[in-house]
């Protein structure tokens, strides 16, 4: 939806062209949310200025991520929408115990395992997708209720009415 009613101030092809790139947002977004963060980890900080810190370390970590899956895709000669954000994470936390251990010499090799690493495991390409996107439920811990119809209630109406006068 927009409020922009000029049609040469917003060509309606250009405003749909738009859309794809705000759901690319909103995939970055979800990735800081479940995949960096954890799906049901809080913040812990109590004052503003300490949420402030860990959003920031969170944006920091995204980007770092990020741009080791940026020197990746460079190396392969590949498009960036090619890996997987949740594989990088996964590599980088399982490699970045032995990059800080390892003296600042030596970190280069480790550095070009992690980049080969994570192209190992690559996306397939959603051009052309025949099966139309489809929504999940939400889950809840509550059991559904039961897809059987209610049973109908009959009253019987064939009591006599009797008028007084």
């Amino acid at each position: 939806m927009t409020r922009i009613l000029n049609e040469a101030a917003a060509p309606a092809a250009k405003l749909a062209a738009l859309c794809h790139e705000r759901w690319k947002i909103e995939a970055a977004l979800a990735e800081l949310k479940t995949q960096l963060r954890g799906a049901r980890v809080v913040l812990r900080s109590k004052t503003p200025t300490l949420v402030k810190q860990d959003v920031w370390g969170l944006l920091l970590a995204h980007f770092a991520v990020r741009g080791l899956m940026h020197e990746a895709v460079l190396q392969a000669d590949e498009g960036p929408d090619r890996l997987f954000f949740s594989h990088a994470v996964r590599v980088v936390r399982r490699k970045l115990p032995q990059f800080a251990a390892l003296p600042p010499r030596a970190r280069r090799a480790l550095h070009s395992a992690v980049l080969n690493e994570i192209l190992a495991e690559r996306v397939a390409s959603s051009r052309g997708r025949q099966v139309p996107r489809g929504v999940k439920r939400k889950m809840s811990g509550y059991p559904l209720r039961p897809r059987t119809p209610l049973p109908t209630v009959r009253i019987d109406f064939t009591v006599a009415i009797g008028i007084a006068k």
